[in-house]
């Protein structure tokens, strides 16, 4: 088997294993033809850097794909949302957590205020009470 078609075979086995077909490797590329990924699994084309790149985000090792000698096929990431960075994705999850604590420390406050009301107002009906008493 030539170098070029067991790295098709690699990219196929990579597509089967990530995603259970190459038509869903081709669609997680952003492929509007599947041909062009059927093109390097036959060894027609040869995957360029942009490719690379693309599989290594999606998870191949690209060591393997290219020279067969990792272990393993598929690198499990950490954070993978749809091309977003795990810095990007954490400070997103910050600002929305500092942004329900605000919110949730606003709403403490209006309780707070609320509750003293309430009670000045309690406290000013049992003083009225208690003249009307006398």
């Amino acid at each position: 088997m030539s170098e070029i078609t067991e790295i098709g075979h690699r990219i196929k086995l990579f597509g089967e294993r990530k995603f259970k077909s190459v038509a869903e490797l081709s669609r997680k590329l952003h492929y509007k033809n599947r041909q062009q990924i059927y093109d390097y699994i036959s060894g027609k084309s040869y995957p360029g850097g942009e490719l690379l790149i693309k599989l290594a985000k999606l998870g191949c090792d690209i060591n393997w794909l290219l020279l067969g000698e990792e272990k393993f096929i598929v690198k499990e990431r950490r954070v993978d949302y749809f091309g977003y960075s795990e810095d990007d994705i954490n400070k997103k999850l910050a600002e929305h957590f500092i942004g329900h604590m605000n919110r949730l420390e606003n709403e403490i406050k209006e309780l707070k205020e609320e509750m003293f009301k309430l009670r000045d107002k309690a406290s000013n009906n049992s003083n009225e009470k208690a003249k009307v008493k006398k």
